[in-house]
């Protein structure tokens, strides 16, 4: 199944190595021969070093592809089993144990108790767009969600349907409010065709939910990467690595990790902070 939406952690990473910083500085006290030395060894360094960020930032995507995978995985998962739950009081129906408006009474029933997680639920509309169970917001239950489009122009039932109709399922990325907040925030749903009944099941997971998980990861992954990075390396030789905004992902004083600290050249008083911005 293809993914339909994308979260991107922003690991952006210039690389400058402390050594070349040091033959800059000491210029004037070394030879010549010495400082072109120091530069080639300097650049081999640095290149080393950006294999190893490399490294590490091919298994933070990945990581966070397999999180992606997790969600859509799990979403499927939900709504299969309220799409399972459903096939059984239909069965009853079919057997005579129930009457239609019976087992959809009680299928609407345990949908509205069936939250999970921070903020998720599950929703039902007909084929036909209206709503026969939202818990958030039982006021609509009964309407017509035909037109509900959300600020982005997406218009949001009407995809869910027309491509449950279609495929038997339908991944739609659209905003909407949280339980209890009016201001929409972007959500991936998820819905399949209960086709007894005409009914869309659908549930969803709010994206920022999910960045959530992703930042953890990228934190983690910052954190193995300065333990690595620092482990065998002398005080005074050791890489310095910012991100595209000029914060520190990895130093020898890991407590300066994620700040933007104005480091500047002890004799110049040239920011070093520009000169990581330019490299």
């Amino acid at each position: 199944m293809s993914i339909r939406w994308k979260i991107f952690i922003p690991i952006a990473i210039t690389i400058f190595g402390y050594l070349l910083l040091m033959v800059v500085l000491t210029s004037t006290t070394v030879s010549g021969d010495m400082i072109e030395q120091n530069e080639q060894f300097a650049e081999i360094y640095v290149d080393e070093i950006h294999a190893h960020i490399t490294s590490f930032y091919t298994e933070t995507e990945r990581q966070g592809e397999i999180l992606r995978n997790d969600v859509e995985r799990r979403l499927e998962e939900l709504v299969q089993s309220v799409t399972g739950m459903l096939q059984g009081l239909h069965q009853m129906e079919l057997d005579g144990d129930l009457t239609r408006a019976e087992a959809q009474e009680m299928a609407v029933e345990q949908i509205n108790n069936m939250w999970f997680g921070l903020d998720g639920y599950f929703w039902i509309d007909t084929t036909e767009h209206i709503n026969v169970a939202l818990p958030p917001d039982p006021s609509v239950v009964g309407t017509s969600r035909f037109d509900l489009t959300d600020r982005r122009g997406t218009k949001i039932i009407q995809e869910m349907v027309s491509s449950s109709l279609e495929q038997g399922t339908a991944w739609v990325e659209y905003y909407f409010p949280k339980p209890g907040e009016s201001e929409p925030s972007l959500k991936l749903g998820h819905t399949r065709l209960f086709e007894p009944w005409n009914w869309v099941v659908g549930t969803g997971e709010y994206i920022d939910n999910i960045e959530e998980e992703l930042q953890a990861i990228r934190q983690e992954s910052i954190r193995e990467l300065n333990t690595s990075l620092y482990a065998n390396l002398s005080q005074d030789n050791y890489p310095i690595i910012v991100n595209s905004e000029g914060e520190f992902v990895a130093y020898v004083d890991q407590s300066v990790v994620g700040t933007n600290p104005n480091f500047a050249d002890a004799l110049s008083g040239e920011s070093l902070n520009d000169l990581f911005q330019e490299s």
